[in-house]
């Protein structure tokens, strides 16, 4: 009797204990399969990070942003730096804007102050391998501008008169509209990323040059500074000081840009 009481006993506490085995394999599946989802979760958003960083480059001929600048610009006639802009909004197509910040001139006495715009729209003739992409267009020009003048020059005494006389200024606007027909490639410089872009081109047309508010000392002294034999053409003009006259001029832009496409 005793004998079978002690099996039973036996056989009750590993009824028991499997029972509890039984009970908690459950809560320890959850556990792993909440710990199995969470570490999936977090590969999941690394792998759209990674791919987000490293997502494809996009097409030359695809719609994009692009901002740089023209280094010719610090060397126009009215110069300073100059911001650049353009987009392209279609596989042909693309308009931009060029703003320059005139700080100085290399055709005057005095420094020059004022901003330039030039606007143009662009038309690509892609080839397949899109690696040089040519272009025609239509470009314009607004140019404002305001810099001190001589009304008068100093005299030091070696013309014969014994008095010295300071020269005299005034302060003289200019304001230059103009239009170019232009031609040109692009081409990006980082082979498959597509975003280094060196932009080139010239253009033809015209620009119209006028002087508003032009005082009459100016006026007079351009008058006599023309008149005079002991002054020389300058700057290739046919007449003297052929430059600084209201008249129509040739345009001939020609840019070297370098942007970033975003």
């Amino acid at each position: 009797m005793k004998r079978t009481l002690l099996i039973y006993i036996t056989l009750m506490f590993a009824l028991e204990g499997r029972s509890q085995d039984i009970g908690l394999n459950p809560e320890k599946s959850i556990r792993r399969t909440k710990a199995e989802l969470i570490r999936k979760e977090k590969l999941r958003k690394k792998y759209i990070k990674d791919q987000a960083r490293n997502s494809r480059p996009p097409s030359p001929s695809e719609p994009g942003l692009t901002v740089g600048t023209n280094f010719l610009s610090l060397a126009e006639e009215d110069a300073g730096p100059s911001l650049w802009v353009e987009y392209r909004f279609s596989k042909h197509l693309e308009v931009g804007l060029q703003g320059s910040w005139v700080l100085y001139t290399g055709s005057d006495d005095f420094p020059h102050y004022g901003f330039r715009f030039q606007p143009d729209l662009k038309y690509y003739i892609l080839p397949r391998h899109h690696k040089i992409m040519p272009f025609v267009g239509v470009g314009a020009l607004f140019t404002q501008v305001h810099y001190k003048a001589y009304t008068s020059l100093p005299d030091d005494g070696m013309a014969g008169g014994p008095s010295f006389t300071a020269a005299k200024t005034t302060v003289e606007n200019k304001r230059m509209l103009g239009y170019a027909f232009i031609f040109g490639f692009k081409k990006y410089l980082d082979r498959e990323r597509h975003r280094l872009a060196l932009e080139v081109y010239m253009g033809v047309g015209g620009k119209w040059k006028r002087f508003p508010g032009r005082s009459a000392e100016r006026t007079a002294f351009l008058a006599n500074r023309r008149n005079d034999p002991n002054v020389p053409t300058d700057f290739g003009f046919s007449y003297k000081y052929g430059y600084m006259y209201p008249n129509q001029y040739a345009y001939l832009p020609v840019c070297v840009k370098l942007g970033y496409r975003f």
